[in-house]
């Protein structure tokens, strides 16, 4: 066999697991093998002595086109994500219509711009969509949907308990039909065929994920009542906005989700998970149909540091002692993936200019998510690779019935890859990023542990933190739910 693309001398980072010393040989787009010494002629060799190999980012948290076109920002931000490590992106779509053709209409927009591999989360907003939410989910073979149980006032209405309920009881159906179809088809999932067999698969109970935004509107509101009109009247700062989303608003919601679905098989996963008063209730918590999600940004900033208006986002980014107990939850797995809750707006869409209050929720981070984990993670908290690769590979992969097509260096798997120089040093600029942004909240800050390749599908995409010449490095992503 002649393979495509042989890798020398790699510290490949097996998730979960351990670091192995290893050549890797690609064939047609596929891992092919890897061994202490692969001798099989090829048609590229690339030496990467001294450097960490881990299976390409899935960022599962990802809004596309909010404030921009669609089709562009699927050109930039995937470039961005591309050029970070990312190589999939799980994407929350929105739309007032039937999902029957937004879905399809949506991939249609996005795709042929795209540079890494998508997969979707429909919204689901109103009684309509949950009316055609089984059929749906069926159709696309989502591994998930989103609901807000708190929204953004003038974009998503949150959900009352008995819409929730309602949604749990969907859930519970689609995952009873989807175990009865992998009994019927176990033996072909086994052996790890392609496309549903192998996303359903890698799906822990069988069933579509509940993805839930959790806070408490009345709590939320009852904060901004006691903070007084003349906090209101001022500039105000991200401790401020902080105060409006307390970390019990959160818990509770977290707290009352898990409540609300404990008569049904629903399997919830909370997304963006803020606050240690929400750790504390995930520890207690026991339960595999239960799975939580944290995001870069708060696991490494914190609100009396950063600079306000511009790290503005629901839920806030909150304090020091937050960030330590996140970290925690993801150690003792009380919490399982990071994602990053990329949405991707400039200075003026976010209304920079103006006071903490009047600013748009939304940040761009896709091009920095891996980089800041590692320096936050393994670097100053001395977290082993296996562990923190994990939490952005395996764990989103399997989640969410991607597993072993991607998330992993197993032979037969996607060969998307992340070749680490964990020493490299590069100070943020927003304008080296490849986003349409033109500000990051990481800006002048320097990190250590930057992509010097990306490949992507087999090809050497990223060289250096730039985009290949179209000829290796084009648009060629794909959306792995069925259309």
């Amino acid at each position: 066999m002649i393979a495509d693309l042989v890798i020398k001398n790699a510290s490949l980072v097996v998730p979960n697991s351990e670091v192995i010393e290893a050549d890797l040989a690609i064939r047609d787009g596929k891992i092919a093998a890897w061994s202490r010494l692969i001798s099989m002629s090829a048609r590229e060799e690339i030496d990467v002595r001294g450097q960490a190999v881990f299976p390409g980012i899935i960022d599962p948290h990802v809004h596309l086109g909010v404030f921009g076109d669609p089709a562009g920002d699927a050109a930039t931000e995937t470039a961005a994500a591309l050029c970070g490590g990312v190589t999939t992106l799980g994407c929350y779509v929105s739309d007032e219509g039937s999902y029957r053709s937004a879905i399809p209409r949506w991939a249609e927009t996005v795709v042929p711009h795209s540079y890494t591999d998508l997969f979707v989360h429909p919204v689901v907003l109103t009684d309509f969509h949950l009316n055609e939410l089984s059929e749906v989910v069926k159709r696309f073979e989502l591994s998930s949907f989103k609901v807000y149980m708190w929204g953004l006032p003038g974009v998503v209405d949150s959900v009352d308990d008995g819409f929730l309920l309602d949604v749990f009881s969907v859930a519970e159906q689609a995952g009873g039909e989807m175990r009865a179809a992998g009994q019927a088809g176990g033996e072909m999932r086994a052996a790890g065929q392609a496309g549903g067999e192998m996303r359903a698969a890698g799906q822990a109970g069988g069933g579509p994920w509940v993805c839930i935004h959790a806070e408490n509107p009345q709590l939320i509101k009852r904060a901004e009542a006691r903070l007084g009109a003349q906090v209101f009247s001022r500039q105000g700062t991200l401790i401020d906005w902080e105060k409006t989303h307390p970390g019990i608003a959160e818990s509770e919601a977290v707290m009352r989700a898990i409540f609300l679905s404990r008569d049904t098989e629903a399997q919830l996963y909370f997304v963006h998970v803020s606050s240690r008063e929400t750790v504390d209730v995930l520890s207690g918590i026991h339960d595999s149909r239960i799975r939580a999600e944290t995001t870069s940004p708060y696991l490494t900033l914190d609100a009396e540091t950063q600079a306000g208006v511009l790290a503005k986002m629901v839920p806030p980014i909150r304090h020091q002692a937050d960030c330590d107990r996140l970290w925690e939850g993801l150690l003792r797995q009380d919490i399982r993936t990071i994602g990053t809750d990329n949405t991707t707006l400039t200075r003026a869409e976010k209304r920079s200019d103006e006071s903490i209050w009047n600013a748009v929720p939304g940040y761009p981070v896709l091009g920095t998510h891996l980089p800041v984990l590692l320096e936050e993670g393994y670097h100053r908290r001395g977290i082993d690779l296996p562990t923190l690769v994990g939490w952005v590979t395996e764990n989103p992969a399997r989640t969410f019935g991607l597993y072993p097509q991607k998330g992993s260096l197993l032979p037969g798997s996607d060969a998307d890859l992340v070749v680490i120089d964990l020493q490299r040093e590069r100070t943020v600029r927003s304008a080296e990023l490849a986003s349409r942004a033109d500000f990051s909240l990481y800006e002048g800050k320097a990190v250590r542990g930057w992509p010097s390749l990306v490949i992507k599908q087999g090809r050497v995409a990223v060289d250096r933190g730039e985009l290949r010449p179209l000829a290796s490095a084009r648009p060629s992503g794909r959306v792995l739910n069925r259309l």
